[in-house]
This record gives structure tokens, C-alpha cells and sequence, in this order.
């Protein structure tokens, strides 16, 4: 079974009922999943991260990967002043946050998202922050992509942005360092854990955006969460239908939760009130000291080398597919993991984030 997103980290609309078979093998694309699944009882559990790079990316990334923050100087002297956001906008990219960023950036750069969702379900959120972005008069602009090739919109870029809070790979985190763009935004813990593991740094991300109670409605948000809980609860078919998660989750909300936990209205709450008042921003700027030039300070990170980088290579990938196969063809296969004990790794109060339901 080759999983890229397990169920049971919060995604209630897709759990089996079934469970999952015995006399099965499973290859995961990252290290927390195949933890999970090993402490859940399955048998036989491989790490199979996703092929990233061809050979002629390699190549072309050995040439120029001394170039390093030079270039990236560059580019900005150039007057390419744009921060690129190369995702399709759906929820869990949380876009509201990159929407946040944008606000704090110097004058004269932009924040620029390429796709639109392709969802019935993600359009409305992602039209809603279009909507808010123009009436905030936000340096942030919408479809990039439809506009220019995904080449030539980084071309056009300085540095790339990630504020996603859920991902099953750091696809997002490799394919900029490649093209030799620094990464800024937000860090996915277990994914920036892998990536350290193999040689790869990214000394511009950081953890959370601590928010002032002030500027959000948080018993309005404790509310929309612990409804939002319970309503997992019920699809997971907890014993006590999620009255101990909500709980946890619920105790989240205050002040100094972090903007990634909110979901679209409190997040909206959030940036109506940093960019009309002076005093909101500040008190951001006062527990986020980051944020003011997020896009603008020196980065001292060093480019991995290209060895580092074949570890997601196509032809590592091809390898260790094999090696899978013919571990399957010797008939290595175990046990189907414990679905409560798999669910109790991953629902965790602290593992909650509203917009990535």
C-alpha cells in the first residue's frame, strides 16, 4: 500500500470503514508516517519519499548552486521584487496567512500565488481571499500562473513563499532550493525533520505567528472549533465523540495562538485589524519580531550539495522501489496496523489546525 496522506490525520471525509488488510506492505513518502504506522503494529512499513529531481536538474543545480544568496541579491536589483507562492490555492495552503505576510513586506514587493483551486469545495475560501486582498489593498496577487508559465513566474521572483500548514512531502520546501530560491514562510515540523536528516537547512521559515488576543474573537473561534472537533469525532467514531479532543483543541484559543490554528473568519478578523490599526501592528510586530522584513534580511543558509539533493532523485527512487518489489516478491508482508492506535498518533489537540480540514 503506498499512502501519501493517512486518513487519520484529520481527514474525517475519507476514513475507511473498512479498515485496512492484513498481509500487506506499506511505503510512505515521510518519516512521521512510517513512525506512526510502526507504532501502530504494521508489519512491514518503507519510507519511499517521493523522485523530485531528474538527472538534468542535478546537473543544472551543480553549476549554478554557488551562486547562493548572490543570486538572489541579484535578482532583487533587478527589480524582480515579487515573492512567489507556487501552489494551487486550496485550504490548507492558507493563503490567509500569506495574506498576512504580504502586509508586512517592504515597499514595493509582492506576494504571488500561481493556480487557483481546481475544487468546488476550495474555491469559495480561495475567492474570499482574493475579495479581502483587494480590500485591503494588499500587495498580493492572484493566478500567476494563468498569466506566465510556472518558469517564467520565477524568473520574475526574488524568492519563493510557503505557508501551507499540512503537507505529506516537502515537495514545496525542494523544488525552490533546485532552481537556487530561497524558502521563507512557514515550517511543517516532521517535514523540515526529514529534510534536516538528509543535509537540507532552511534557515528562513519559522514556527507559528503568535497572534494578541485582542484581534480576533476567540470565544467565537473556540466555538467553531469545538464544533468543527466533534464533528471528527463522529466520523472517527471515537468512544466519547470527541469531547476530550475538543477539549484539548478549545484550550488553544487565546492569546498567543498561532495564526495557522485559526480558521478563515478569525484569520480575517486578524488581518482587518492589523491593517487598519497602527496599534494592531504593532502588537504583532511585538511577539513576531520576524515579521517586519520577513522577505528582506541576509540569509546565511549554505546550498546543499548535489549528492545531498539525489536522495529524492529519480534514479534513488527507482532503487529503492526496487528494492520494495523485491521484498514483496520474497513474500515480506505483515500485519494491518490497530486503526484506534494509528488514530491516537495523529489526533492530538496540539495537530489541530482549522483551515487544513
Amino acid at each position: 500500500m503506498h499512502v501519501h496522506d493517512l486518513a487519520e490525520d484529520w481527514r474525517p471525509t475519507v476514513y475507511p470503514r473498512s479498515g485496512y488488510p492484513d498481509g500487506a506492505a506499506w511505503a510512505v513518502i515521510n518519516g512521521r508516517d512510517a513512525e506512526a504506522l510502526r507504532a501502530s503494529g504494521a508489519g512491514v512499513v518503507s519510507l519511499l519519499p517521493d523522485a523530485v529531481f531528474s538527472a538534468e536538474q542535478l546537473e543544472a543545480y551543480e553549476k549554478r548552486r554557488h551562486e547562493g544568496v548572490k543570486a538572489r541579491e541579484a535578482r532583487v536589483e533587478d527589480g524582480q521584487a515579487t515573492v512567489l507562492y507556487p501552489v494551487r490555492g486550496i485550504r490548507r495552503k492558507n493563503l490567509g496567512e500569506s495574506l498576512l505576510l504580504s502586509l508586512f513586506l517592504d515597499h514595493g514587493m509582492e506576494l504571488a500565488v500561481t493556480l487557483p483551486p481546481n475544487s468546488p469545495r476550495d474555491l469559495p475560501y480561495y475567492d474570499s481571499w482574493r475579495s479581502l486582498a483587494t480590500r485591503l489593498s494588499a500587495p498580493m496577487r492572484f493566478g500567476a500562473g494563468l498569466e506566465r508559465s510556472l518558469g517564467e513566474n520565477y524568473e520574475r521572483s526574488f524568492a519563493v513563499a510557503t505557508t501551507s500548514i499540512k503537507e505529506g512531502f516537502g515537495l514545496s520546501f525542494l523544488e525552490p532550493v533546485v532552481r537556487g530560491y530561497a524558502v521563507l514562510g512557514r515550517r511543517i515540523g516532521h517535514i523540515a525533520l526529514d529534510l534536516a536528516v538528509r543535509g537540507v537547512s532552511l534557515p528562513g521559515l519559522y514556527d507559528a505567528i503568535a497572534v494578541p488576543g485582542r484581534l480576533y474573537d476567540a470565544r467565537a473561534m473556540r466555538s467553531r472549533a469545538r464544533a468543527a472537533v466533534l464533528r471528527c469525532g463522529v466520523a472517527y467514531g471515537l468512544d466519547d465523540g470527541g469531547e476530550r479532543l475538543a477539549s484539548e483543541v478549545e484550550a488553544l484559543y487565546g492569546d498567543g495562538v498561532d495564526f495557522g490554528r485559526l480558521d478563515e473568519a478569525a484569520q480575517s478578523e486578524v488581518l482587518l485589524s492589523v491593517s487598519s490599526s497602527a496599534a494592531a501592528r504593532s502588537d504583532m510586530t511585538a511577539v513576531n519580531s520576524f515579521l517586519e522584513g520577513w522577505a528582506s534580511g541576509p540569509l546565511n543558509g549554505i546550498a546543499p550539495s548535489t549528492q545531498v539533493l539525489a536522495a529524492w532523485s529519480e534514479e534513488a527512487y527507482g532503487a529503492n522501489l526496487e528494492a520494495i518489489y523485491r521484498s514483496l516478491l520474497e513474500g515480506r508482508v505483515g500485519a494491518a496496523p490497530s486503526r484506534s492506535a494509528l488514530l491516537e498518533c495523529y489526533l492530538e489537540g496540539t495537530s489541530f489546525h482549522a483551515v487544513g480540514l
